[in-house]
């Protein structure tokens, strides 16, 4: 697009930017339009600028400097064409800036350079504080739930371990007693607990129980057998005092001992079974589900929530808390 009749042109205006003292970085910061463009205008390289922004580019350029934009840019068309330019047409019509003009448009563009940056800082400083209330919400949950797992129901038990094993070679050498034992509980089963709400009793002896042998029962104490038949995290507490944590397994038997009543936090409730003083309770779990439950002589007490119990925890064999 460069011919003799452009390189003209583009002269003329640079000629006006010098004269009336105007750099290109003012240009730019009251156009903005790209450095490499206004050089190519007063270089007479129109041809490096998209044609639908050439006329918008020079009409901005030509305000900057002061001329009238409509003059230029009948000036550009017919340079653009190749026309020889009568000499009202070769001279541009200037309108010289005036030395408090240009002051006032230093002013005015230090303000503006001040507004934006005043605006683009108080959206920095916004965007921080929503910044920081979300890190503050994300560490108040994780202080929320880090204080559920670890810091609540923490109570603790002292408990008897056999393996299944063991069981077995006890209870052959001591058939005979074993047999009497059964023989007295199941004499003296007529009478059923007292069912509390959403619990379950059952006065089925433990000889029903293939493989586990009978524990003795003291009068005024209560004696909890788990059977484990799959693995599962246990927490168990007796009367509120002791508890302790462990993992029971397929074959393994724990006896535990308390004088009211018993809690447990189970982790798999379908991996065992319950004996109260010999007796099968008929405890209902689900495999893979937790329970937590209460245990009394009068049966078992699903509940919902964890209660506030005041054990000290002790660990058995070194087993990890259960989940909440």
């Amino acid at each position: 697009m460069s011919n003799d009749y452009l390189i003209s042109l583009a002269e003329e205006l640079k000629k006006t930017r010098e004269e009336n003292n105007i750099s290109i970085d003012q240009i730019f910061t009251k156009t903005r339009i790209d450095r490499k463009y206004i050089n190519a205008i007063e270089d007479g390289n129109f041809s490096i600028m998209p044609d639908v922004y050439i006329r918008a580019f020079i009409k901005e350029y030509a305000k900057a400097i002061g001329l009238d934009p409509s003059e230029v840019l009948e000036k550009f068309e017919s340079a653009k064409e190749g026309k020889k330019f009568e000499k009202d047409d070769q001279e541009i019509k200037t309108e010289p800036i005036k030395k408090e003009d240009k002051i006032k448009k230093t002013i005015s563009s230090a303000i503006e350079e001040d507004e934006r940056s005043e605006v683009q800082e108080a959206s920095f400083q916004k965007n921080n504080l929503i910044l920081y209330i979300a890190g503050a919400i994300v560490i108040l949950i994780l202080i929320f739930f880090i204080t559920k797992l670890f810091l609540e129901d923490e109570p603790n038990q002292i408990i008897t371990e056999k393996p299944f094993e063991e069981i077995l070679e006890e209870r052959n050498t001591s058939a005979g007693e074993s047999d009497n034992q059964v023989s007295a509980d199941l004499s003296s089963s007529d009478e059923v607990p007292k069912i509390e709400q959403k619990t379950q009793t059952s006065s089925v002896p433990v000889e029903n129980t293939v493989g586990i042998d009978q524990v003795p029962v003291i009068e005024g104490q209560l004696n909890l057998t788990i059977i484990g038949n799959d693995k599962s995290w246990m927490r168990v507490v007796s009367d509120n005092t002791d508890n302790v944590e462990f993992i029971i397994d397929k074959g393994i038997v724990k006896n535990v001992i308390a004088k009211e009543k018993f809690y447990l936090h189970i982790g798999n409730s379908g991996g065992i079974k319950l004996l109260l003083n010999n007796k099968d309770i008929l405890f209902s779990g689900s495999p893979g589900k937790v329970r937590k439950i209460f245990v009394t002589e009068d049966g078992i007490e699903y509940l919902r929530r964890t209660p506030d119990l005041n054990a000290k925890k002790e660990s058995d064999q070194g087993g990890p808390g259960l989940p909440e």
